[in-house]
């Protein structure tokens, strides 16, 4: 299951532009990081 979901998550990547991808990669970290630390 969470393969899958991983490979959900590179085709939407793939389908983004560079730009929004980059700023995909740094900004998830920290989403996950906030949620957690609450």
């Amino acid at each position: 299951m969470f393969s899958n979901l991983l490979q959900n998550k590179k085709n939407m990547v793939h389908k983004l532009s560079e730009k929004r991808q980059l700023r995909a990669y740094f900004n998830e970290p920290f989403i996950y990081l906030s949620i957690l630390s609450t």
